[in-house]
């Protein structure tokens, strides 16, 4: 499904503007065309939310003069007078919230007491699979939830761990719903579905359908196109941009320096509560792969975010490769998050740039907060995304590469593991370690040398007691790899083995 395509839902005919921009009371959403990407580039370098782009415009969020100080409004309008055409797409995109108003619960839409509540009662029904913990308290006091999905206890050591997390920003509210829709999916089909009880059995997954619940719940309260945590600034303004805040290259372009703005990136990267709970939860668990889901545009973008630069090339690769296969199942588009302008102090970049994690953010739906009749399939199609980043990416960025053997010997069976230099150039070794486990639950291991004229390429004889085994090196930095990270190769059965079975 193309991103190009036009906006639905909205009927507010277009209306054209004079080339700068004039101060409206409420928040508006804007067309702006361009023939220079130097004016894209400026205009996020001005701190503007751009939430949406074609080939040769961009849909800008303009926040109303209530929310903004006058030196922040005269520098996007200093920017936006050099596109020549602008479009009012709505004129008030707080008024796309109005059908919420006084109604006692957001119909389709989870509260963040209700998104809670859930996790809640998921922990207390399926308490063998699944619990809720708290990774850090808001501004306001409100803890940051999650729901831990998996084998529970001693039983988590070894799984690969993977997380799905949703409304870093506050009116995106639809990217609650599709943690909450995997939520519901794993637990509930843990009895019922073998393929599902075979996930949950073999991974740990963290879900955290509301990151800024204070800046949630005020957007749903207030019934307000609010983006930002709620964190009272110096100048008396609120909020910082949760997704502008991490600190890997934090403090670049496409994040401002004025705390009223949308994009406003704090005092300093990690100083808000959401996103140093994701710092420290990140380092801790070391997430194989993970998500985080915004709106809108239906896109899947992968790093980095911060510079127009790609990553090196081999993981380019496999960057571009998942996130096509990811986009056959939504129906969106897949690019590097920075194709069209790059923002710093983003949660894709700090996952992988830090902590190595395969991560992605996913744009949902063609508008903010879609119609509640769009929901379900929206969800259906990105948990399902979800299943697949699970079932695919345990070890999405391998640090070696092995074929195991059909068959063995009376004596044993031959391996050979081969250093994924393509990925990790530091990468060296003088030998790989072949770690075996037998029959009666002993560890042992044997030296596989250097194949003669290769330093990559590793081979020897594993002992046919072997029942299971991996590979372990020492990394340039001193640590011991292990690989595969989460699981052993099964040993081929000798001709013994083979009579006795």
């Amino acid at each position: 499904m193309s991103h190009l395509r036009p906006l639905l839902g909205w009927s507010l005919s277009l209306l054209l503007l004079a080339p700068a921009l004039q101060a409206a009371t409420s928040p508006q959403l804007l067309r702006v065309y361009f023939h220079d990407r130097k004016d894209v580039r400026a205009l996020a370098k001005s701190g503007a939310d751009i939430v949406r782009h074609g080939d040769h415009w961009l849909e800008v969020v303009v926040p109303g003069d209530d929310e903004v100080s006058t030196q922040s409004t005269i520098h996007i309008q200093r920017i936006l007078s050099r596109f020549d055409k602008q479009e009012v797409l709505v004129k008030n995109l707080d008024s796309l919230l109005d059908q919420f108003q006084g109604r006692p619960d957001l119909g389709v839409y989870h509260t963040v007491k209700e998104a809670h509540d859930e996790l809640a009662a998921y922990a207390k029904q399926y308490p063998q699979i699944c619990r809720v913990e708290s990774i850090g308290k808001t501004f306001e006091g409100r803890d940051i939830e999650a729901l831990v999905v998996g084998p529970q206890g001693a039983k988590a050591a070894g799984k690969p761990k993977f997380m799905f997390c949703g409304a870093h920003h506050s009116r995106e509210w639809i990217s609650v719903e599709v943690p909450m829709t995997l939520a519901k999916k794993l637990v509930t089909g843990y009895a019922t579905d073998p393929a599902t009880k075979a996930l949950v059995d073999s991974r740990i997954t963290w879900i955290i359908p509301v990151l800024n619940p204070d800046g949630t719940n005020y957007s749903q309260t207030a019934s307000k196109m609010w983006r930002k945590n709620r964190r009272k600034n110096s100048d008396g303004s609120f909020g910082v941009d949760p997704n502008r805040n991490y600190g890997y290259q934090w403090g670049g372009l496409g994040a401002s320096t004025y705390p009223d703005s949308d994009t406003y990136r704090g005092e300093a990267g990690f100083s808000e509560p959401e996103t140093a709970a994701i710092r420290d939860l990140a380092r801790r668990e070391h997430f194989a792969a993970d998500i985080s889901f915004h709106s809108y545009s239906e896109l899947v973008f992968w790093p980095w975010s911060y510079s127009d630069d790609h990553i090196d090339a081999a993981h380019e690769t496999l960057y571009k490769k998942f996130a096509t296969d990811m986009a056959a199942i939504n129906g969106y588009t897949a690019e590097k998050s920075s194709d069209l302008y790059a923002s710093s102090g983003d949660f894709d970049d700090f996952m992988f740039g830090d902590t190595k994690a395969c991560s992605f953010t996913i744009e949902l739906a063609q508008t903010f907060v879609p119609a509640e009749s769009e929901v379900p399939d929206i969800c259906e199609k990105n948990s399902n995304v979800c299943l697949w980043v699970m079932k695919n990416l345990e070890d999405a960025f391998p640090r070696m590469a092995h074929t195991p053997p059909a068959s063995g010997t009376a004596d044993g069976f031959n391996v050979q593991v081969t250093l994924n230099k393509d990925l990790y150039p530091d990468d060296n070794a003088s030998s790989v370690s072949a770690v075996y486990s037998t029959a009666d639950g002993s560890i042992a291991s044997t030296e596989l040398p250097a194949v003669a004229g290769q330093k990559a390429a590793f081979s020897g004889m594993i002992p046919a007691k072997a029942k299971a085994y991996h590979f372990e090196y020492k990394a340039s930095d001193g640590q011991t790899v292990r690989w595969p990270p989460y699981r052993d190769f099964d040993a081929p059965a000798s001709p013994q083995q083979r009579v006795a079975r």
